[in-house]
């Protein structure tokens, strides 16, 4: 019963309110009418209820000295996050009030990342904390070895260059804008498609000016019934 502590229930209800915020941010920008206005409403309801579900877990953090706060009280940089937050739901919800719909969704998007790097100040250096301390899993304890890491980044330096000539190849491709070759075979594979479909009527009318017909139909002419 310890994982439903009020701190861990309000940080659910602001987890919830942020997809309701983020969701109905994006309907306001992608419907009309009734639905849009029903969106906007909703993405209003969400702010508030995020902005009341932060400063309560924030309160109930301060209060109980959870070790969530450690951070924030030995190091002054730790609070550039909070201080994120608060402006991304400050412009997000004007945004919102005069109109602004995609300003209020990227303010939303900005609302969510600088929440999950305030989520990784309090908790550093533990990514998943655990009951006992010491077995927790840390920034330090989860890494790969330096080897792998070097071994990584070479990958990394090599490949994604060869990945991202083939991603821009590909797309010059599509637009017809690729070498003159590889335009010929586009062209080539883009047109036989159509004369198949345009030989296709004719194959199936041309055995009606046949003398016989189909062989189908010359089996039946000269077996059937007489």
């Amino acid at each position: 019963m310890s994982l439903l502590s009020p701190f861990s229930l309000v940080v659910g209800v602001l987890t919830l309110a942020l997809a309701a915020q983020q969701g109905s941010a994006w309907l306001v920008l992608k419907t009309e009418g009734d639905l849009a206005q029903r969106a906007r409403r909703t993405q209003m309801g969400a702010q508030i209820v995020v902005v009341v579900a932060w400063l309560a877990a924030t309160a109930l953090a301060f209060a109980g000295s959870l070790p969530a706060i450690d951070n924030f009280k030995t190091n002054l940089a730790a609070w550039i996050g909070p201080v994120l937050v608060v402006n991304a739901i400050f412009f997000g919800f004007r945004a919102t009030l005069i109109g602004q719909q995609f300003r209020a969704f990227v303010c939303s998007s900005l609302t969510i990342a600088f929440l999950a790097i305030t989520a990784a100040t309090a908790l550093y250096p533990n990514l998943v904390p655990a009951v006992v301390p010491a077995r927790s899993l840390t920034v330090d304890n989860a890494h790969s070895s330096d080897l792998t890491m070097q071994v990584m980044l070479v990958v990394a330096v090599v490949g994604m260059p060869i990945v991202l000539a083939l991603h821009v190849l590909h797309l010059l491709e599509v637009q017809g804008q690729g070498p003159p070759g590889q335009r010929q075979l586009l062209r080539q594979g883009g047109a036989a498609p159509a004369a198949r479909a345009g030989a296709a009527p004719a194959a199936r009318a041309a055995p009606q000016h046949g003398e016989g017909g189909t062989p189908l139909a010359q089996f039946l002419n000269t077996h059937g019934p007489e």
